[in-house]
């Protein structure tokens, strides 16, 4: 996902999630306001998701690579 369009999405307060099925991961993004800064999470298949620093690696791969899903596929995954 385009770097413009996911910033001018967060910052209307949406949640996105982005998979990746090669990294058998999703990220997901959630801008904080009161923090102002985006807080990123990654959920790997059958385990509970985990805050990491925006940072990482693998956010980048998936931002670049991955498809998004709803919230649905996310809690279910």
């Amino acid at each position: 996902m385009e770097n413009s369009l996911l910033a001018k999405r967060l910052t209307k307060g949406e949640v996105v999630y982005l998979y990746d099925d090669y990294e058998d991961a999703i990220i997901k993004f959630m801008f904080n306001m009161s923090d102002n800064r985006t807080q990123t999470w990654i959920k790997r298949k059958g385990r509970q998701e985990r805050e990491i620093p925006q940072s990482a690696p693998i956010v980048l791969d998936i931002q670049m690579g991955g498809e998004e899903v709803d919230k649905k596929f996310y809690d279910n995954y």
